[in-house]
């Protein structure tokens, strides 16, 4: 039984390539949209997300995934981890956490083009 999920196999070569330049110009149009906010600090809620967020500082992978009622990240477990793996990496830099989004925001939208061509 042949599966579409499984292989891009009947896909012709021209396919291929118009769905690498569609993949290329959303990670162009992200990159434009984001790349000014690159050279900045943190601003808005990443003060009490990331700077004064005492569950990222904290080494146990429970503590990090835990839900906090009074955290800014409270049931966003996901956003809580990729910012304890930022703020391990580096610190309070905030230059990495924004294009720690960056590439999230280019994984989901390939993941988004993807699931549309599997309808």
């Amino acid at each position: 039984m042949h599966s579409s999920i499984a292989s891009d196999s009947h896909l012709s070569p021209v396919d291929k390539v118009r769905h690498l330049v569609i993949y290329g110009l959303l990670t162009g149009l992200i990159l434009i949209c984001f790349h000014n906010g690159t050279t900045g600090s943190f601003m808005f809620d990443d003060n009490p997300s990331v700077v004064k967020n005492q569950t990222i500082h904290n080494t146990s992978l429970l503590e990090i995934l835990k839900s906090q009622r009074d955290s800014a990240t409270s049931a966003r477990p996901l956003t809580n981890l990729s910012f304890a793996i930022d703020y391990k990496l580096y610190g309070l830099n905030p230059k990495p956490y924004l294009w720690t989004n960056i590439g999230i925001q280019i994984l989901i939208s390939w993941a988004l083009f993807a699931l549309l061509l599997r309808l």
